[in-house]
Formats: structure tokens, C-alpha cells, sequence
């Protein structure tokens, strides 16, 4: 069926013209715009200006987090490659230190101990305070090594005390390793 849909305004009544039948439909009463009140404009619009503002703000909300997330993500991530590079680095290092054992008879043990992880090459024994050592002999001169092994390998130096022999003995120790060359400590040890 063929609807002629006219519209138009007699009065304050709306009218629709609907087909051939030629009925009349009264709607509502339409006031004129000017006598609009606001709380009926406010009814109408509110729905759609709460639900727009309440999307806008969750949406700053969510990026604004969101920003701060990636932020923090990064830190992370920065402080992970930093760590695992540590990691490495301690892989690739050996570590070279130095004790004392008293054997009776006015004779001690020095032992060289590679607590690293990997070998330590061409390893040089300076002892500092040789001009001061009197009273303290040594059988053999110290190093250079060509090597200690990982894990815990041990080189021995023997030394012989005598009366009045000083308190202490100032030792540097140099190495090579996989992670540089002319690595070192400075020890002192207790005689």
C-alpha cells in the first residue's frame, strides 16, 4: 500500500495524512519552542551527554594508565637486560684470591684460589710490603702462572717465619680472563 505521508502543523496539534483513507491522526500537543522549559531539554539531552562524558573520561583514564604501564614495562625491561648482562659478565670473570694455613714448624701455606667461573690466565703474585717483611723467608719466587683452573683450582706458595716476623703481608694479585686482561685484587693477609 502506497502511504502519502504529509506533515504538517494546524495549531498546537500535530496532523498525519496516512494513505488513501484519508484518516486523521491526532498525536500530541506540540507547545510552540519558545516556551520550552530547560529541565525538559535537560531530560531529552541528559542520557547522551552523561554517557559521552562518562566514555571520554574512561578513555583518558585507560590511556593515561596505559601510559604509565608502557613507562613502568620499560623500567623493567631496562633493569632485566641490565641484570642478565651482570649475569654474563659474572660468567665470564674469575676471581683470584688468596689464604693463609699455619703448618707447624714456623711455616705457613699460601694458597692462590680461583673462585671464579672460568680459567684465570697468566696470573702475577706483587707482594707490596716486601722491603718491611724481614724475619720472613720465601723458598721460591711467586708466580707468574700460566694458569689456575675454575671451580675452586689452587696454587701453593710456602713460606717460612721467624722470629719477629711482621703482622701482615700485602699481596696484589694480577690476571687475565675472558672478561679483560690485567684484572686484580689487593689482599692483605695475617701471618
Amino acid at each position: 500500500m502506497l502511504l502519502k505521508n504529509l506533515f504538517f502543523t494546524k495549531g498546537f496539534y500535530r496532523v498525519f495524512y496516512a494513505g488513501f483513507t484519508k484518516k486523521v491522526v491526532f498525536l500530541q500537543k506540540q507547545k510552540p519552542y519558545n516556551l520550552i522549559s530547560f529541565m525538559e531539554l535537560f531530560n531529552e539531552w541528559s542520557g547522551l551527554v552523561i554517557t559521552t562524558l562518562s566514555l571520554m573520561g574512561g578513555a583518558f583514564v585507560f590511556f593515561r594508565h596505559d601510559r604509565k604501564l608502557k613507562k613502568q614495562e620499560c623500567l623493567l625491561n631496562e633493569y632485566q637486560i641490565g641484570k642478565n648482562q651482570q649475569e654474563i659478565d659474572l660468567q665470564r670473570q674469575a676471581n683470584v684470591i688468596c689464604q693463609k694455613s699455619q703448618l707447624s714448624g714456623g711455616y705457613a701455606i699460601i694458597r692462590f684460589i680461583n673462585t671464579g667461573l672460568v680459567e684465570a690466565r697468566n696470573i702475577r703474585i706483587e707482594i707490596i710490603n716486601k722491603d718491611s717483611l724481614k724475619g720472613v723467608g720465601f723458598l721460591q719466587e711467586w708466580g707468574p702462572y700460566e694458569q689456575i683452573d675454575s671451580h675452586n683450582g689452587v696454587r701453593e706458595e710456602r713460606l717460612e717465619l721467624h722470629e719477629g716476623s711482621p703482622e701482615e703481608l700485602q699481596i696484589l694479585i694480577v690476571w687475565d680472563d675472558d672478561f679483560g686482561k690485567n684484572r686484580g685484587n689487593s689482599q692483605t693477609l695475617q701471618l
